[in-house]
């Protein structure tokens, strides 16, 4: 069985390089100490996404356009900008 934890603090490493290794070893240590040998659920959160890629997109785009590029219906995407403006 495999260290998800490891994981997981790997792409957090690569995500924000300014912090510092001995922060990580931390944050590795606190964690491991308070929830060490349990499984944890991870909640995907695809709303926030998708809203945050929406931002990104800025207003340059078309809801046509983020539909075609999200993976959602033009009526879904309308729904998030609105909610993103």
């Amino acid at each position: 069985m495999s260290d998800s934890l490891s994981d997981i603090l790997a792409l957090a490493r690569q995500t924000a390089p300014d912090v510092p290794a001995e922060v990580w070893q931390r944050v590795e240590l606190a964690i491991r100490q308070e929830f060490g040998a349990e499984r944890h659920y991870i909640a995907r959160q695809p709303k926030k996404l998708l809203l945050e890629q929406i931002a990104d997109q800025g207003a340059e785009n078309d809801c046509a356009r983020l539909s075609k590029k999200l993976g959602i219906s033009v009526r879904r995407a309308q729904q998030l900008r609105r909610l993103v403006r």
